[in-house]
């Protein structure tokens, strides 16, 4: 039997620390996951330091980069 991946809500909080943890296990670059999420590689910086907040068409677009 497989297990299922546990599915994250798509908070801006739930979004920002699952950013935070791809880079740290990936040891890719913001510059890399704003071109694959087709975000603005400012915006996705103020968003990873808390600054901001994204709407739900970024967060999912984020969500669908991590997953990958």
């Amino acid at each position: 039997m497989r297990k299922r991946k546990k599915k994250r809500e798509l908070t801006n909080e739930n979004l920002r620390e699952w950013l935070n943890e791809y880079i740290e296990q990936n040891g890719v670059k913001l510059s890399f996951i704003a071109k694959k999420s087709n975000i603005n590689y400012v915006n996705l910086s103020k968003f990873k330091n808390g600054h901001v907040g994204m709407r739900p068409s970024a967060l999912s677009r984020l969500a669908k980069a991590l997953e990958k």
